[in-house]
């Protein structure tokens, strides 16, 4: 099935047309002029025949040579097995060709324009040989694109070459077929409550947690009178030799936010697999977020889309997923002043998606989490064989996790849950 590897719009434009006569179609009035003379002066039925088969040869080249080679229509077309097209799934394009001429065409050879960035992903060009083409039949020809990257892809022309039977006419065409796909990127399992860890006002929440505490461990203080044996830490009273309660606040936010560090010195200029990483745990956190009705914020300092957009729906999430397929790490706004200026928030879960270059954010993401926000740093490519580390504040918590792919994340949210 199709799904959403679609085509987004498609133009059909005639292109230029090339006809050629190849050097061996020049003999053939060569040959056919001397076996004319020979036949009529020695009157042998061979040189007759050799003469009548040279003037079919000519007859047919000719006929195919000012045939109109523009009888022809080829459409391209995208199959999946998915009804979401992720970067990483393979697709198969497929080119239909359909003639409309009573001349057949003998051979066919058809290659197709790949959108750029698609070439490393191809083993063998994207061409086909059809044979014996004719009027009124359908024909097929496939090529696999094995893992396809996040983005959208244009496709723009499709180039054919054919020729008569007797290999004495060359003939090249292209045929402006333009077409756009797109894929989004790759997504992933993850548990919304360990890293949205604050219920959210009006967030609807199952029967099965509607008995737990709405409350979240912020701090330890000293003992005061009419505090419930419950809260009293021993282990804090026994290293201080004072008596020490736990205190909690309310599991209660007013929204979620998911930050996408798009800096152009956070990333490598080119192709940064580390950045499809960083866009594949931005995409898997809103996913999470939706799925559990966590209201969710997505912000990036993306060039061509600044901002905040709100996500309370599939629907905005799909709309979401159509800005992340073209997301690119272009942006020229420094991630740190965005922070101060305008992401100031309190009482929010903050997830911050950056590079290993990103440890400069720590400053004023401490800063944030001290505001009674619960804020994680999911730094990218960094040293995966750091451990997960929470330090808890006075209010709320910040947590900087280091992974080499999204998947790192699975293991670092179970090491995230705060008892």
């Amino acid at each position: 099935m199709a799904g959403i590897a679609e085509v987004i719009s498609t133009i059909n434009v005639r292109g230029e047309v090339l006809v050629n006569f190849k050097g061996g179609f020049w003999a053939m009035p060569l040959f056919a002029g001397p076996a004319l003379i020979f036949a009529a002066w020695l009157h042998e039925p061979l040189l007759w025949f050799l003469f009548y088969l040279s003037v079919g040869c000519v007859a047919l080249t000719l006929l195919y040579r000012w045939r109109k080679w523009t009888t022809l229509d080829i459409t391209r077309s995208f199959n999946t097995d998915k009804t979401i097209l992720e970067a990483g799934s393979s697709l198969m394009v497929i080119l239909q060709v359909q003639v409309f001429s009573l001349l057949p065409w003998p051979w066919l050879e058809i290659q197709d324009t790949l959108p750029q960035g698609l070439e490393r992903h191809l083993n063998r060009e994207p061409r086909g040989n059809l044979a014996w083409a004719r009027k009124g039949a359908i024909q097929y020809t496939t090529y696999w694109v094995p893992k396809i990257p996040r983005g959208i892809h244009k496709w723009d022309s499709l180039q054919y070459k054919s020729g008569d039977p007797l290999g004495f006419v060359a003939y090249q065409g292209r045929i402006r077929k333009s077409a756009q796909l797109v894929v989004y990127p790759r997504t992933i399992e993850l548990p919304a409550l360990k890293f949205f860890p604050r219920r959210v006002e009006g967030a609807v929440m199952t029967r099965k947690n509607f008995n737990q505490s709405q409350t979240q461990l912020a701090g330890i203080r000293d003992y005061q009178p009419g505090d419930r044996l419950s809260l009293i830490d021993w282990k804090s009273t026994a290293k201080t030799g004072h008596l020490q309660s736990k205190e909690f606040e309310p599991l209660l936010m007013s929204f979620s936010l998911v930050v996408l560090d798009c800096s152009i010195d956070a990333w490598s200029r080119r192709f940064d697999p580390a950045f499809e990483e960083a866009v594949t745990v931005a995409a898997s956190l809103v996913k999470a977020a939706v799925a559990a009705h966590i209201p969710t914020r997505f912000h990036s300092n993306y060039s061509r889309q600044r901002g905040q957009q709100s996500v309370t729906s599939p629907a905005d999430y799909y709309n979401l997923l159509g800005h992340l397929a073209a997301i690119a790490s272009d942006g020229r706004d420094i991630m740190t002043q965005l922070l101060y200026k305008e992401m100031f928030v309190r009482d929010s879960n903050v997830v911050i998606v950056s590079s290993h270059r990103g440890t400069r954010l720590q400053k004023v993401l401490r800063h944030l989490s001290v505001r009674g926000n619960s804020v994680t740093l999911v730094l990218v490519n960094g040293k995966s064989e750091t451990e997960p580390s929470i330090h808890p504040s006075r209010e709320g918590f910040f947590t900087e996790i280091f992974i080499d792919k999204a998947e790192d994340l699975i293991p670092a949210a179970r090491a995230k849950e705060v008892n």
